[in-house]
């Protein structure tokens, strides 16, 4: 996860849907099931929220992406939970100790 020295906790983590994206190109989830094609990401968004919707909360994705992943796979991430109608985005970073 990018380091972020003015980042702060979340004031919300209800409704997230994680998909990490590593240097390497590849998606997963935060359970680090690879999630192989864009597909699989929709599938996996698709299934966060109807769980979401279930528990009243607003379904979200959250990218989290190494520093040397590719902005070519962050947009794909992105067009993959708009396909499972999900459009608000949350990118993470990591806050160092002060």
């Amino acid at each position: 996860i990018p380091v972020g020295d003015y980042s702060k906790p979340p004031e919300v983590a209800a409704g997230r849907v994680v998909v990490n994206i590593y240097n390497d190109g590849k998606f997963y989830d935060d359970k680090e099931n690879e999630l192989v094609d864009m597909d699989a990401i929709t599938d996996h968004v698709e299934q966060e929220k109807r769980l979401h919707k279930r528990e009243g909360a607003t379904t979200r994705l959250l990218i989290r992406g190494d520093e040397e992943c590719k902005v070519e796979k962050v947009k794909q991430a992105v067009k993959a939970a708009a396909d499972a109608g999900v459009i608000d985005v949350i990118f993470s970073s990591y806050q160092t100790a002060p």
